[in-house]
């Protein structure tokens, strides 16, 4: 049978579907360019997976910015990609052979490049020396970059991680292991800018649990001390500040070590912490942590950072962050 209707199978951000007619006998039978799923030849069943992917695929999207931010991740683009595919098949074998339909590709890739731009690192093999150039941003933690990023163990030494040994064959090339590295901690950071609400509010849990066990006396830092909303008792006696809220903070120390990947939600933490302790000056805070160093390790980044009162709240506080994003190994002073 000779193709009478031609189509388009894409998803264009707010149309509300994802097949478009692409010939005058496509646009003369659905009456407009762009189709709803319910008027397609279809089964209840595909248009159910095709409505389900066309709400999906607004979710990738943040809107209330100027010109909308990816919110997705690498796996999550792949995800889709993957449902696409798949819909896009079964879309062929319904309609059968009187359509002609053609698969246009997403720009998911070039947003997420966009989106990771302004962070991510170059390691090079030079002198028989691992050399890392770039970036790592971790929110709160502080803005890592060039000799601030390191690899202790020796390009040998890597080869015997299991992140090599999962992904390359024993007798790989130099060249083709440091490719992986840079693919794999360039991915890593991706993971990490697309998460970093979540990391920064378990390091700031971290951060008030240290000063919470040792009740740390921020009130004689004028920097830190808010007194005009010092809501509760003694003001000399930092055990009033600490004592009203300690039960509501250790209700979230689950959240300590779990993942910050996206896979538990966990609410606004700086929010929470900020009802609790109104008379700490969090913008002071976070604008005077100092980022120390940065380790690539295998399947891991760790972290080290501390603060410019005196080190204060932060000596040395060092965190490692595995692939689902939990902080764990934190030990601080």
């Amino acid at each position: 049978m000779t193709t009478k209707y031609k189509l388009e199978f894409m998803f264009d951000w707010g149309s509300g579907t994802c097949v478009w007619s692409a010939n005058d006998e496509a646009k003369e039978k659905f009456g407009s360019y762009p189709i709803g799923t319910h008027d397609l030849p279809i089964s209840d069943e595909l248009k159910k997976i095709l409505d389900a992917l066309i709400d999906f695929y607004q979710l990738s999207m943040d809107f209330e910015k100027t010109n909308g931010d990816l919110l997705w991740n690498k796996e999550q683009i792949e995800d889709f990609r993957e449902s696409t595919q798949e819909a896009y098949e079964a879309l062929c074998e319904e309609l059968g052979s009187e359509y002609e339909i053609e698969l246009i590709p997403d720009n998911l890739g070039e947003a997420l490049e966009e989106k990771n731009s302004g962070a991510g690192i170059n390691i090079i093999l030079q002198d028989d020396e691992l050399k890392i150039s770039g970036s790592i941003d971790l929110g709160y933690i502080g803005l890592f970059e060039g000799s601030q990023i390191e690899i202790d163990d020796t390009l040998e030494d890597i080869r015997e991680w299991d992140i090599v040994s999962e992904n390359l064959d024993e007798d790989c090339s130099d060249e083709e292991l440091i490719a992986f590295l840079n693919r794999y901690f360039n991915d890593f950071i991706g993971k990490i800018s697309s998460n970093i609400e979540n990391i920064n509010g378990a390091f700031l849990l971290h951060v008030f649990t240290d000063m919470d066990n040792s009740e740390i006396n921020f009130m004689i830092i004028d920097d830190l001390f808010i007194e005009e909303k010092l809501f509760y008792g003694n003001e000399e006696d930092i055990a009033e500040i600490y004592n009203p809220v300690r039960q509501g903070l250790y209700t979230m120390a689950p959240y300590l070590e779990s993942p910050n990947d996206g896979s538990i939600p966990k609410g606004h933490i700086l929010s929470v912490l900020k009802s609790f302790y109104p008379m700490f000056n969090f913008d002071a805070f976070l604008a005077n942590i100092i980022p120390e160093c940065i380790g690539l390790h295998d399947g891991e980044i760790s972290f080290q950072c501390s603060d410019d009162f005196d080190n204060a709240i932060l000596c040395g506080a060092y965190g490692v962050l595995d692939e689902e994003l939990c902080i764990n190994d934190w030990h601080n002073f």
